[in-house]
Order: C-alpha cells, then sequence, then structure tokens
C-alpha cells in the first residue's frame, strides 16, 4: 500500500470527524479550512489508494431572463397576435396598433430588403430566394 499524503491524511481525518458515509466537498473543505478544488484533488489520490469514494453529481438548472419572464406572462408576440385576431378577425389598420406588431414579429422591409423575383414577377425577401 502506497504512503499516504499530509493532506490525504487530513482529508481521512476531517472525514471520520464527520461520522457519516457520504459528504459533500463544500462540508469538508469548511472543516479542512481548504479550498474545494484542493479537497477534490485530495480525494481523487485517496481514492486511488482505495481509501475513500469519490462520485461527481452535476445539476443543470435554468432561470428565465427578463425578457423571458415578460414572455412568459404575456406570451409570445405571435401568439398575443393571433390571440387578437381571434375567430372573428381584425382590420389590418387595428392589428397594427397592437403592442407585439410594433415590436416587429417579422423583419421590416428597408431598403433593397426586397427584390423583384427574375422568373415569377413578384417582389420576395431576398431570404427566402435562396431555395
Amino acid at each position: 500500500m502506497a504512503e499516504l499524503t499530509l493532506n490525504e491524511k487530513r482529508l481521512l481525518a476531517a472525514l471520520a470527524k464527520t461520522g457519516t458515509k457520504t459528504i459533500e466537498v463544500p462540508q469538508v473543505a469548511a472543516a479542512m479550512d481548504a479550498n474545494p478544488e484542493a479537497v477534490v484533488q485530495w480525494a481523487h489520490l485517496a481514492m486511488d489508494n482505495g481509501q475513500v469514494k469519490l462520485e461527481r453529481i452535476v445539476e443543470k438548472s435554468y432561470a428565465y431572463t427578463k425578457e423571458g419572464s415578460a414572455y412568459r406572462a404575456a406570451g409570445l408576440p405571435e401568439t398575443q397576435l393571433l390571440s387578437a385576431i381571434g375567430e372573428k378577425g381584425i382590420a389590418l389598420a387595428e392589428l397594427q396598433k397592437h403592442p407585439a406588431f410594433r415590436n416587429r414579429v417579422w423583419p421590416a422591409p428597408e431598403e433593397g430588403a426586397y427584390h423583384r423575383c427574375r422568373d415569377r414577377g413578384y417582389k420576395i425577401p431576398r431570404c427566402l430566394d435562396r431555395w
């Protein structure tokens, strides 16, 4: 059996003091007055010697941004417009007054954004001409 380093011995002593079989790295680091990254390194060394078992548990969490929270509350612009149109329909002039319409769900027709399609004789957005 390989000789344990001083830090491995400190780690084993700190683990023994807890009296539990499992403990999280931040708790051991606090007990040892050491940084968590160093404790993980010492735990890897002790694991190589068969003294401890180390498990990596990764948790992912997601949170809404400010804009995402607003969309969660009011709905996406497309959904807002469809709700405004409803079953009976709505005049375009009225729909254009809706805040979601003003936020430009689609790109605004800027100068040069549209061109005449060669074969068909009508205007299409440039991005749709790549087929």
